[in-house]
C-alpha cells in the first residue's frame, strides 16, 4: 500500500471516530483538521522528508482520537488507536513506533526531542499565536467544565490558560516567524482581559 492510500484510508478512519465526539466545544472534527492543515504547512516549510511528512500526518489525524473513549490521558489512548489501525493494515513497525511517539507528544508541556514532535506541538498549539485565540480558549473552557469529567472551574481554567500561554514557546522557525509576536501579544491581552 502506498503512503498516499495509508493517509487517504487513516484521515477516513480517524474522522470517523472524532465524528462521535463533534458536539464536543474544541476537541472536534474542525480542531482535528486545522491541525491536519497546520502539520502539512509546517511539514513543507521545515523541510521533512516525504515519508516523515505521511507519518506526521498520520499522527495529526490520530492525535485526539483517544477523545472517543476517554477525556484524560486520551493521547495514550489515541497512539493505542493509530497503532491497532496502522498495524491492521500493515504498516512498517519501525514507522507506527514513529506515529506513536509523534501523537504522545501532543500531550501538553511535553518536551518534543525532534522535529517531528515540535512540529505537531506546533501545530496543535498554533492558536496560541493567532487571532481567534481567546474564542479557542473559551470553548476548551467550556469543554472542560462540561465534557471533562473532571473538577475544573473557571480560576482553573484561566491559571492553566495563563501558564500555557506564558510557558509555550513556539519550536519550529516557521512557527516561531510567523506565530510567536502574537502569542506574546495575546498574553498581554490575556492578562489585562481576565486579570
Amino acid at each position: 500500500m502506498t503512503d498516499k492510500e495509508v493517509l487517504a484510508k487513516a484521515r477516513t478512519y480517524a474522522l470517523s471516530l472524532i465524528d462521535q465526539v463533534d458536539h464536543y466545544p474544541y476537541h472536534n472534527v474542525g480542531h482535528t483538521l486545522d491541525v491536519y492543515a497546520r502539520t502539512a504547512y509546517l511539514a513543507d516549510m521545515e523541510g521533512v522528508s516525504p515519508e516523515e511528512k505521511t507519518d506526521l500526518l498520520i499522527a495529526a489525524i490520530f492525535h485526539d482520537t483517544g477523545f472517543s473513549s476517554v477525556y484524560p490521558q486520551n493521547e495514550a489512548v489515541g497512539a493505542d488507536i493509530a497503532e491497532k489501525f496502522l498495524r491492521g493494515i500493515g504498516h512498517p513497525e519501525e514507522r507506527i513506533t514513529r506515529v506513536r511517539r509523534i501523537i504522545l507528544a501532543t500531550i501538553v508541556f511535553s518536551r518534543p526531542s525532534d522535529l517531528l514532535e515540535r512540529i505537531i506541538q506546533d501545530a496543535d498549539l498554533d492558536n496560541l499565536g493567532r487571532e481567534d485565540c481567546f474564542m479557542n480558549m473559551e470553548r476548551v473552557g467550556l469543554e472542560l467544565l462540561t465534557v471533562s469529567g473532571t473538577v475544573f472551574d473557571r480560576e482553573k481554567w484561566l491559571s492553566f490558560s495563563e501558564l500555557l500561554l506564558t510557558q509555550y514557546a513556539y519550536h519550529t522557525e516557521t512557527a516561531k516567524k510567523e506565530r510567536e509576536d502574537r502569542r506574546q501579544k495575546n498574553l498581554e491581552s490575556f492578562r489585562m482581559r481576565y486579570r
